[in-house]
């Protein structure tokens, strides 16, 4: 259910192209901003991605990485085409690089706290997703899959709503299956309350 489609892929990698996070002023032009030379080489990438050349995009932003090793945006590119493929290894390895040279990148962030959960490591994705949050308080995809690991995997069902509730605040309402376990987020916490206070 999580895989990444291509469409979600490439308006994610325009969005980091874009440079629509917040950068700190510790970071250095060379990486926020695409190097001159990266551009053809990066176009590129994004018409194979477009084509779902999966293969080729890897291969070429995997040379951008070697040619611009200080160019964040390219490693979070790698980290959601190996994320994709499920290569989780691989794709953890690639979003840490892309907040190690920027710690602004709410998109690794978010990213990497998919793998992590993948991967049963599930405080850890907890932090992940909330460091994407607190770069990006707007960031859609960060409130729905921290609302779903508050739901199933940490059984946090108040949070779980919260994060629910501001996706779909954020995404207009749009998702009627995420309005479905909002209904039944609220009957099972309603329910919750009423058990406690009639314990007490």
């Amino acid at each position: 259910m999580w895989k990444l489609s291509i469409k979600t892929l490439v308006v994610i990698i325009a969005f980091v192209l874009a440079g629509c996070q917040s950068v700190p002023q510790k970071q250095t032009a060379a990486q926020t901003l695409m190097p001159a030379g990266a551009r053809a080489s990066y176009a590129q990438a994004i018409a194979a991605v477009k084509a779902g050349q999966d293969k080729q995009a890897i291969q070429l932003f995997s040379g951008l990485t070697r040619d611009y090793p200080d160019f964040a945006a390219s490693y979070t590119n790698l980290g959601l085409l190996y994320l994709k493929q499920e290569k989780l290894a691989e794709a953890e390895q690639a979003f840490n690089q892309a907040i190690t040279l920027n710690p602004a990148d709410a998109v690794a962030y978010n990213h990497l706290g998919v793998v992590l959960r993948q991967r049963g490591q599930f405080n850890d994705a907890r932090k992940a997703y909330e460091n994407a949050l607190r770069i990006n308080a707007g960031y859609a995809s960060a409130h729905l899959n921290l609302g779903i690991l508050n739901d199933i995997y940490l059984q946090n069902l108040e949070t779980a709503l919260q994060h629910y509730q501001r996706y779909q605040a954020l995404t207009g309402e749009t998702d009627k299956q995420v309005a479905k376990w909002i209904v039944d987020l609220e009957r099972r916490v309603n329910s919750s309350t009423n058990a406690g206070g009639k314990q007490g």
